[in-house]
């Protein structure tokens, strides 16, 4: 079930934020940040913790319940819709793995840009079609989804942002947390063999050891303006 690795993604999102934050030397305190598409609630979690005060957009109605019985979230069900929020009412907005399942991703970014104030900050997870993983992996790179509307390399990414009024600060991998075992599970579905290591791992007791790796998601970091 897709909320049984929230905590894991919550441990992920924070360091990745932490490390954001620290970067830019950015005082989150008492800023506001919304989430779009932002599904059980995991980088809102790792965000309020950081001092945000935090709002989440998703479209998802059982994601959404959940996040908000589960963590007392702020989230709001749906797509993120003109005149849901006042302009220049955030500091910081977010799409985390969601631009490529968005039909129009230049209207929700333009969107985006229209709710930052001046000089606002904008982070975007994406499964980059250019990175190492993708090529190496050819047609077993798992972001090959049916769900995804969209592919970017960096390059296309700088242009979606800027035809939306965003100028790139920079680029990171982006680094996921899961347990060993569900790991070698998820990769079984490529490579077989991969199941009987994770039938090795569960017996030995190391299936819930926790594994850092990048598949080739990328994470970019803009300004608005």
């Amino acid at each position: 079930m897709f909320v049984a690795r929230n905590e894991a993604r919550i441990r992920a999102f924070g360091r990745t934020l932490g490390s954001i934050l620290r970067e830019l030397k950015f005082d989150c305190r008492w800023r506001n940040l919304l989430d779009i598409g932002c599904g059980g609630g995991a980088f809102l979690v790792a965000a309020r913790r950081y001092g945000f005060e935090t709002v989440g957009v998703e479209p998802s109605r059982w994601l959404a319940s959940f996040g908000r019985d589960r963590y007392l979230l702020d989230i709001r069900d749906g797509v993120l819709d003109p005149g849901m929020f006042e302009p220049g009412s955030f500091d910081v907005v977010t799409l985390w793995d969601s631009v490529e399942q968005l039909p129009n991703p230049h209207d929700t970014l333009a969107a985006a840009a229209s709710l930052l104030e001046p000089g606002g900050l904008l982070l975007v997870n994406y499964p980059d079609v250019g990175s190492l993983a993708a090529r190496l992996l050819g047609k077993r790179w798992p972001f090959w989804q049916g769900e995804h509307w969209l592919y970017y390399t960096r390059t296309t990414m700088a242009r979606q942002l800027e035809r939306a009024g965003f100028r790139v600060v920079g680029y990171r991998p982006f680094r996921t947390a899961q347990p060993l075992g569900y790991a070698a599970r998820r990769a079984a579905q490529y490579f077989p063999a991969m199941g009987a290591a994770a039938n090795l791992l569960a017996h030995i007791g190391l299936a819930e050891t926790r594994l850092t790796y990048n598949l080739g998601q990328t994470l970019v970091v803009a300004r608005v303006g």
